[in-house]
């Protein structure tokens, strides 16, 4: 295709174009129109038409999708707040579990590696 709207990677389309040759699936001109039109869709639509055109070259796919968004999020379910207060608990369990000595032994361990510190 001779003229790429501007925001089009023309070396990412290129090698795109190329691929398809490569696995058999050359495009006609009018082929070539409608994967622009569908990037454009995918534009308008607020995604990246680059980042769907790379995951299409990555994966030999023929048709441009929604980017994938492989980001972490944090867990809004307060899972990792339940977690903490499970090992906050099962720490006081074993420390009330302790002997005196045990404790107070492990009270002077402390006391020489602050000073130590």
């Amino acid at each position: 295709m001779d003229c790429l709207p501007a925001w089009i990677d023309a070396e990412l389309w290129k090698e795109y174009v190329q691929q398809r040759k490569k696995d058999k699936k050359e495009m006609s001109p009018r082929s070539a129109r409608e994967r622009l039109a569908r990037l454009y869709e995918l534009k308008a639509a607020g995604h990246d038409p680059n980042k769907s055109l790379s995951e299409a070259l990555n994966g030999h796919w023929l048709d441009f999708y929604m980017p994938q968004d492989k980001s972490i999020e944090a867990i809004a379910s307060g899972a990792a707040d339940k977690t903490k207060l499970y090992l906050v608990e099962q720490a006081e369990q074993a420390r009330a579990a302790q002997s005196p000595e045990a404790h107070r032994a492990r009270e002077l361990v402390m006391a020489k590696i602050k000073r130590v510190g």
